[in-house]
């Protein structure tokens, strides 16, 4: 019997949002706290696994799965990382900007650490899926998104000529 591909498998998973209210990034670190409202708006992330071809990710160790991570509702936002299935180590390769995101690089690292230790062999078959002659190696694009609550819509109202009120933004698709 063989195995299905994984390749273009896609999973969405999302969670009611929190908006931080008072912290920042300090909250990333054990030592800073920050006040937290929960909302009913939710974040998303679509995870596929596919072939990614970008400069370096046929280059990578027999043990790194590539990762592609973007944020559509942001101009230009997107970061590349390596995830070492060996060492359990993620690295980040470029940005858009040059820059790095701090709560994208946290979850990633927190969450294939975990998905490494309890889900024996799954992250480890992506980095053995490398795809010989096509330029790339299999490994997971990951997008972000959220509802329009998290965004000011105070430009999307104004094209569609409505005025800024709680019943127009309920009209907006979320």
């Amino acid at each position: 019997m063989t195995q299905p591909s994984l390749d273009n498998a896609v999973t969405l998973a999302s969670a009611p949002g929190k908006v931080l209210v008072v912290g920042g990034y300090l909250v990333l670190e054990h030592a800073y706290s920050g006040l937290v409202v929960g909302t009913d708006a939710c974040l998303y992330a679509a995870v596929q696994t596919q072939v990614l071809d970008f400069p370096g990710a046929s280059s990578l160790g027999e043990c790194d799965v590539p990762i592609f991570v973007v944020s559509p509702q942001f101009t230009s936002a997107w970061w590349r990382y390596s995830y070492n299935t060996k060492s359990s180590s993620l690295t980040q390769l470029d940005s858009a900007d040059g820059g790095s995101n701090s709560f994208v690089q946290v979850v990633l690292e927190s969450t294939l650490g975990l998905a490494n230790a309890y889900a024996t062999g799954k992250v480890q078959d992506l980095a053995a899926g490398s795809a010989p002659g096509c330029g790339g190696r299999r490994g997971l694009k990951i997008v972000l998104s959220a509802d329009n609550d998290f965004y000011s819509q105070r430009e999307t109202l104004a094209k569609l000529g409505a005025g800024l009120s709680s019943e127009s933004l309920r009209s907006l698709p979320r």
